[in-house]
């Protein structure tokens, strides 16, 4: 059990990560979901959801890439592949 939490829950230097301030692709996300729910039709529609979808793509990316613990890369693949059988559905 030890094993797991300090794999999932730890960085390199040894110290918890539990919580972290949220980085841009994250509030630019926001944005992209709250004005796509604004404008439901439409070319604003659509830049917005493709404003979230590439925010979303670049935190998954980012976090699958330099994620300081292990739950947060296991996050950005979890996203990651939601982002995708989301498109394709």
């Amino acid at each position: 059990m030890n094993r797991i939490k300090r794999l999932l829950f730890q960085d390199n230097t040894g110290k918890y990560i539990v919580v972290q301030p949220p980085n841009l692709p994250v509030y630019i996300m926001l944005v992209g979901i709250i004005g796509s729910n604004l404008f439901v039709n439409g070319k604003a529609h659509t830049f917005f959801d493709l404003l979230f979808f590439g925010a979303a793509f670049l935190w998954a990316y980012l976090e699958i890439r330099f994620g300081e613990a292990g739950v947060r890369r296991i996050m950005g693949t979890i996203v990651m592949i939601g982002l995708f059988v989301s498109r394709l559905a």
